[in-house]
């Protein structure tokens, strides 16, 4: 026994074993103890003390050096402190105090409850039924702290996870490894309801003991379980909605689905029937997210993940080369208890010849000169369609005319493209025609593809064929004097070219007219800023911009002997032969430009004296001028 004090009453009793000690009254900062003596093989205790109000538990060594009693742990001042004892703080035979004391000035009535055990071991759940099969359970339902003891293995689907089904009450949880955690811990849930937290199998070490504490409300029904993840397996995929059904997003924030892919898998398509949830992909391993990170290879936006303004729209696309032969893990994001439906299937490639509002073109090349309307599929939104490019193509151009909503355009060679993996994209407004140009070498035969793709409910017009060239005159502006960049009779873009983003094209046959000018010059007015002035010498100028390997960067790649944005191209010494001229405006509707052809002008001044003032010059631009020079001349001044 001890002495009492002013605050410090006698011992209440001797502790050996498990104890408890119901209604403890304590008059405001009065200290009440108790003492324990560590039998012979302890494994040490649990001590917690729900209290009226708030209250502090500490445990002194009084076998030591009984004189100067040495505090070894002291819990956190609050109405259910608890302690947790290590084994290795305390030793067999010794003897120790337990205070517990009212503070703030305030008096309490407390329950005092002590269990001979430090941290439970957990059994590794193999992860076949979602609540678990290998359940932890409290030793009590007094609440305060418990703790739990894992050793980690690589789980067999890339990660592991730890989840307290709360059935009543409340609790929360909080990891660590090699220690107990006093506060948060490496990581922790504290939502209301169940909690859980996964790792990645590279965020742990194998075989390493990592610990959970558990905080629990008084009479909270809860257990713990750790180990493999939850898989919905849909076996390989179809091509009709897999029979995953409804499934309702556990405590993890992450519902995952396990698929396998076969080597007849053209692409894949994921949609959550119009619910706006992220979506992740990854190969051979489960997505994980948890505080530190989230571990995916592919999301809505390619190797990107959400946030930044990327908004979830509940689809994807999955194509090659990242699509193989191979098993694949799905994550939907969203809050615990939220009702998803995903339908993973394989994406329909349509043959254009067999749509109901296929038109052939008049060329006669099926499926490769066309027009057809088409809408979202059914809600999702990608649509893909099968081209077959025939031998000895000029330039291939696709448009898309929007009817309703707001589609893009993708192509892609040997492959289904998406938004982010494809030979070509185009993605103009909405209202505006979208158009794509492919020209040789890039352009070859054989089998190219396109996708259609829009958010929300749409309709299109999508044509096929190789894009309309009109003849043109080397000069068209015979009469231009003065100001070179004057448009006396343009060529117009045309009404049916207004709305196209893209190219538009022309064609200059007439060799033997080169051969009498010194130069050629093209001038655009009336243009989109932007508008650039290209021209290619026997083959259709074209560029286009394009993404690879799931990045959202955009690259670009082009066929071009000469171009200029600023709406004025020079040709110096142009050779003599036919060349094509593109006007080409990626991201907006052409509009009603007008394009002048002129030879280069070339005023004549004197030899001698002759002057001329130049004022308002574009940058980048020539002026020239013409000189005779006399058969007598013995120098030349130009300044």
């Amino acid at each position: 026994m001890f002495p009492a004090t002013s605050s410090h009453a006698a011992s209440l009793g001797t502790i050996t074993d498990a104890y408890s000690a119901a209604g403890v009254s304590l008059a405001a900062n009065q200290i009440r103890s108790w003492r324990l003596d560590a039998p012979v093989g302890q494994k040490g205790y649990r001590i917690t003390a729900p209290a009226s109000a708030a209250v502090r538990l500490e445990l002194w060594d009084i076998y030591s050096d009984p004189a100067n009693p040495r505090r070894i742990l002291s819990s956190s001042s609050s109405t259910q402190p608890t302690l947790l004892v290590d084994p290795t703080l305390i030793h067999d035979g010794y003897s120790y105090r337990l205070d517990l004391t009212a503070i703030y000035n305030s008096s309490a009535v407390a329950d005092l409850y002590v269990t001979p055990e430090y941290a439970r071991s957990v059994v590794w759940d193999d992860g076949t039924v979602e609540n678990g099969t290998q359940l932890a359970l409290p030793a009590d339902s007094y609440g305060g702290d418990y703790l739990f003891k894992v050793v980690a293995q690589p789980g067999i689907h890339g990660g592991w996870r730890s989840r307290l089904n709360v059935l009543q009450g409340e609790a929360d949880m909080y990891m660590q490894a090699t220690n107990a955690p006093t506060g948060n811990g490496s990581y922790y849930s504290t939502r209301v309801g169940p909690d859980a937290i996964t790792l990645d199998n590279s965020q742990f070490t194998p075989n390493s003991v990592w610990y959970i504490r558990v905080h629990a409300t008084p009479g909270a029904q809860w257990n713990l379980v750790s180990g493999d993840l939850f898989v919905h397996d849909l076996g390989t995929v179809g091509t009709t909605a897999a029979a995953g059904g409804q499934v309702t997003v556990g405590p993890e924030g992450m519902a995952t689905f396990r698929v396998s892919i076969d080597s007849y898998t053209e692409a894949w398509r994921l949609w959550l029937n119009g619910d706006p949830y992220a979506l992740y992909v990854r190969q051979g391993k489960a997505v994980i997210a948890n505080a530190s990170n989230t571990f995916f290879d592919r999301s809505e936006y390619g190797t990107s993940d959400y946030g930044s303004g990327r908004l979830a729209h509940g689809q994807m696309l999955v194509v090659p080369p990242y699509l193989s032969n191979a098993v694949y893990y799905i994550g939907v994001a969203a809050a615990p208890g939220t009702v998803i439906n995903l339908d993973s299937r394989k994406q329909q490639v349509r043959i254009p010849n067999a749509e109901p509002s296929y038109v052939a073109g008049a060329s006669g090349k099926a499926n490769f000169d066309f027009t057809l309307t088409g809408t979202d599929d059914a809600g999702f939104g990608y649509v893909t369609y099968r081209i077959d490019v025939p031998l000895q193509q000029i330039a291939w151009q696709t448009n898309l005319s929007p009817t309703s909503g707001n589609a893009n355009l993708y192509v892609r060679k040997g492959a289904v493209p998406n938004l982010w993996n494809n030979d070509g994209f185009s993605e103009a407004p909405a209202g505006v025609t979208d158009s794509i140009t492919h020209v040789p070498p890039t352009l070859t035969n054989g089998v190219w593809y396109v996708t259609v793709h829009g958010i929300g409910a749409y309709s299109f017009t999508l044509t096929s064929n190789n894009p309309v060239i009109t003849p043109a005159a080397v000069i068209n502006d015979p009469a231009a004097v003065g100001n070179p960049y004057a448009s006396t009779s343009p060529l117009s873009n045309g009404t049916a070219f207004q709305n196209q983003s893209g190219w538009r094209y022309y064609q200059v046959t007439d060799v033997n007219a080169f051969l009498s000018q010194l130069g050629w010059q093209l001038a655009l007015s009336n243009a989109t800023p932007g508008t650039q002035l290209a021209i290619r010498r026997n083959a259709v100028p074209s560029s286009w911009n394009y993404r690879s390997n799931g990045s959202t960067y955009d690259n670009s790649s082009s066929h071009i002997d000469y171009s200029s944005a600023s709406g004025l191209l020079q040709l110096p010494s142009l050779p003599a032969d036919i060349w094509y001229i593109g006007v080409y405006s990626p991201g907006q509707a052409l509009g009603t430009f007008n394009l002048t052809t002129s030879a280069i002008p070339s005023p004549q001044i004197g030899f001698n004296g002759g002057s001329v003032s130049v004022v308002d010059q574009y940058a980048s631009t020539w002026k020239f001028f013409k000189v005779t020079v006399p058969v007598d001349a013995y120098g030349w001044d130009l300044r």
